[in-house]
């Protein structure tokens, strides 16, 4: 995968993160009052914002080292979303049974990792590229999968099985994941709070999407 290094932002300073989905819309009024609103992206897009008080020097010298390795914007790397990081909700484990990601149909051997947020009015699935490594679960027709019954791609998301799931049997997973992003400054500003902390001011990561 060209300009990605596999390599996750420091949890720590995630974890401080504010932000989440973006969705870039063009809305037109008519002449009559009435509004025509239509997306410009298929798909959602998180951006955060990090700022820091009272941080390690440590900390904040680790950060610049990450932001200097990927030559700022250049290389995305792995981004764990404070809020939104699992196929369940935050304060579940995720299980082999919370999100549907196909219908077996006795020849497709390859799934993709999706997660889908939803109600009753619209639901809209979101290919998950990123799973974190031994926290996949697989079930078919209910059933928990062994590990030696498929491979997954770490840096797209596949779920490839050695056997075709039959048809009409539904493929389910669970998992943790990590975003693609980038930094979005072209520049870092820290400053020197005492002897041992510092601070730093207003970072941007935006997802990259692929």
């Amino acid at each position: 995968m060209s300009a990605f290094h596999d390599i996750i932002f420091p949890i720590k300073m995630a974890r401080g993160a504010i932000g989440g989905p973006m969705r870039n819309a063009q809305i037109f009024t008519r002449a009559n009052g009435i509004e025509a609103r239509n997306t410009i992206l298929q798909n959602s897009r998180r951006k955060w914002n990090i700022a820091s008080r009272g941080a390690p020097l440590d900390e904040l010298h680790d950060l610049l080292a990450f932001y200097e390795a990927r030559m700022g914007q250049i290389y995305a790397f792995r981004f764990r979303d404070p809020i939104d990081n699992k196929s369940c909700k935050p304060s579940q484990i995720p299980s082999y049974l919370d999100q549907e990601i196909g219908i077996g149909d006795g020849n497709n051997k390859v799934f993709q990792i999706q997660k889908t947020y939803g109600d009753a009015q619209n639901s809209y699935k979101r290919n998950i590229k990123l799973p974190v490594l031994n926290s996949v679960s697989i079930s078919v027709n209910g059933v928990l999968k062994p590990a030696n019954s498929y491979n997954i791609e770490y840096q797209t998301g596949l779920i490839i099985f050695q056997t075709a799931p039959p048809n009409g049997q539904s493929v389910k997973c669970g998992f943790s994941f990590d975003c693609m992003a980038r930094f979005n400054n072209d520049a870092l500003e820290i400053s020197l709070e005492s002897p041992s902390t510092g601070r730093i001011n207003d970072i941007e990561i935006i997802e990259v999407l692929t």
